[in-house]
């Protein structure tokens, strides 16, 4: 996505769709180590406050990122339906497509700051 200009909504909604599917992975990949390192401070009474603290911290960061994220999808999907509403002008539309190339690119931030919490 990045460096183009002229993306079709196919193209924009196929890239949101990955961008979902490398989030679904990402939180799964972090609740796998997740659950290991339960496992772990079972065996080890140190790591018993190392892990509470990691999964608060966790929870509240992924909960602000997904929210964002949510966020960002609700508006360009939002500005999805007010181009396809034909009343209109065609300077709206204009408009409306700017404003959903800055909101697709900062869903790709967000979803880069997921990958580099996880």
């Amino acid at each position: 996505m990045s460096g183009k200009k002229n993306m079709s909504i196919g193209e924009r909604d196929k890239q949101l769709s990955i961008i979902e599917s490398e989030i679904k992975k990402r939180k799964d990949l972090l609740l796998q180590k997740t659950k290991e390192l339960e496992q772990d401070k079972t065996n080890n009474k140190y790591l018993e406050n190392v892990s509470n603290n990691y999964k608060n911290y966790y929870d509240t960061v992924i909960k602000e990122k997904q929210q964002q994220h949510d966020s960002m999808v609700l508006l360009k999907e939002y500005l999805d339906d007010l181009i396809k509403n034909e009343k209109i002008s065609r300077r709206q539309i204009q408009d409306a497509q700017r404003e959903q190339r800055a909101i697709i690119l900062e869903i790709e931030k967000i979803t880069q700051e997921l990958k580099n919490i996880i």
